[in-house]
């Protein structure tokens, strides 16, 4: 379930910009500092049809996330994102994210360094281990574009346990379209997300599973910040045909650039 926990936050991630770059792309301007702060409800349903039974299964949770990041010059910004997440009746911080952004022309490119602080265990939202993430996106015109987000396997530590633990690598295939409405930019992405299953002294932990998402946020600009309202909804398309889960997501966010 925490798995699932962070792909909705990584669905979840994108931000936003005012400025010639599409929205999908956001980046702190050349010398400037671009702080975004919100929060994310998510809720999980799954329902499990075993033949002669059905069980059904609903969680909620609450992620406070905060986005800092400044601008290295007119090409690259880097950053750090914290979240605080709420699940469970359990409470506490996730790993500590840095990224690398940057552009070429009309291709895009960002790479997150995700450091968990300690093992991963039920009583906490702690990863296990350290991974990598890569982007790479394009461009096509100002309405539309396309990126790739992938994520290879690494090990991982869980409390008390011996076992060799691996966290299967993952990929999203998104495509986006935005345009300005009534003065805000609005914004459509629509994404492919492949999990590999873990893997626990080399034996799959289960099936590979696939989703398909649709996401969508505003940018209004307020004055002093600007109001991005985003939803996203997750649906499971995964190899466990007893299996049928959704995940939906919505969250409120302020940025800030000065």
């Amino acid at each position: 379930m925490k798995k699932l926990l962070v792909i909705a936050m990584a669905l979840t991630g994108l931000t936003v910009q005012a400025n010639e770059r599409a929205e999908s792309f956001y980046r702190a301007d050349s010398n400037k500092i671009s702080v975004t702060g919100g929060v994310n409800f998510t809720k999980i349903e799954a329902e499990r049809d075993a033949g002669s039974t059905t069980s059904k299964s609903t969680s909620s949770s609450t992620a406070y996330v905060l986005n800092a990041e400044y601008g290295l010059n007119d090409d690259m910004a880097i950053g750090t994102t914290l979240a605080q997440n709420n699940s469970d009746g359990e409470s506490g911080l996730g790993g500590y994210t840095f990224f690398l952004k940057g552009q070429v022309e009309k291709f895009f490119y960002q790479v997150w360094a995700n450091i968990s602080p300690g093992e991963q265990a039920d009583d906490n939202f702690y990863d296990g281990g350290n991974s990598i993430s890569l982007m790479a996106g394009y461009e096509i015109n100002k309405n539309f574009g396309a990126f790739l987000v992938y994520t290879p396997s690494y090990d991982y530590e869980y409390k008390d346990s011996d076992s060799d633990l691996t966290n299967g690598s993952s990929a999203s295939y998104s495509v986006y379209y935005e345009r300005v409405i009534s003065d805000m930019k609005t914004v459509l992405v629509g994404s492919y997300f492949t999990n590999v299953a873990n893997e626990e002294d080399g034996v799959k932990n289960g099936k590979d599973s696939q989703f398909a998402v649709l996401s969508g946020y505003l940018v209004k600009d307020l004055g002093m910040f600007e109001f991005i309202p985003s939803f996203t909804y997750t649906n499971y398309l995964g190899e466990d045909d007893d299996l049928t889960m959704t995940m939906t997501t919505l969250g409120f966010n302020l940025r800030k650039s000065f």
